[in-house]
């Protein structure tokens, strides 16, 4: 573009390629949130598993604990 006012080709060039720009990313947004909210799920339903992992081990070892044997292995 020169300097001053732009051309009317040049506004109508500007004007395709916002067209373009926006049917590109309306068409791909949709996509785009749905993989996001199905890797979302999956983290959390890993961590919700690994939390689970967690808090059961404790239990085991604070009943091994409690009936006076010792840990085999000791998680911290």
């Amino acid at each position: 573009m020169t300097a001053g006012s732009p051309k009317k080709a040049e506004k109508e060039e500007l004007l395709s390629l916002l067209t373009q720009l926006s049917h590109g990313i309306g068409g791909n947004i949709e996509f785009a949130g749905k993989c996001f909210d199905e890797k979302m799920e999956k983290m959390v339903s890993q961590a919700k598993g690994e939390v689970e992992t967690f808090i059961n081990s404790k239990i085991h070892a604070a009943g091994m604990e409690a009936l006076g044997a010792k840990p085999i292995i000791e998680i911290e």
